[in-house]
């Protein structure tokens, strides 16, 4: 099971709604990229898919947290809203040995 704090599950959800365009509880490609400024190429493709991991397109907040989780230890993501204004680094959740 995945082990994170209401804290960070709710900076993640805040960041997962800044990438959610559409409003459909879903991140699409190209909002991916819109959001962190890349151009399409294989490797934003292949970036947006290690979070897409049922690969049905789209990225819900599942797939985004277990794989920022996943990650913790190299992607660093930056919520900014009227709310926040911080840095979700390594070490903010833990995985148990249980999967999700």
């Amino acid at each position: 099971m995945l082990q994170i704090s209401s804290t960070e599950r709710d900076l993640l959800y805040t960041i997962f709604k800044e990438l959610d365009f559409y409003d459909r509880n879903e991140v699409y490609l190209r909002a991916f990229l819109k959001k962190f400024k890349l151009r399409p190429s294989p490797f934003t493709t292949k970036l947006f898919e290690l979070f897409d991991t049922d690969k049905s397109g789209a990225v819900d907040f599942k797939e985004f947290v277990v794989t920022v989780c996943k990650y913790n230890n190299t992607l660093h993501f930056h919520a900014s809203s009227t709310n926040t204004n911080r840095w979700f680094t390594k070490g903010t959740c833990a995985l148990s040995q249980k999967m999700v």
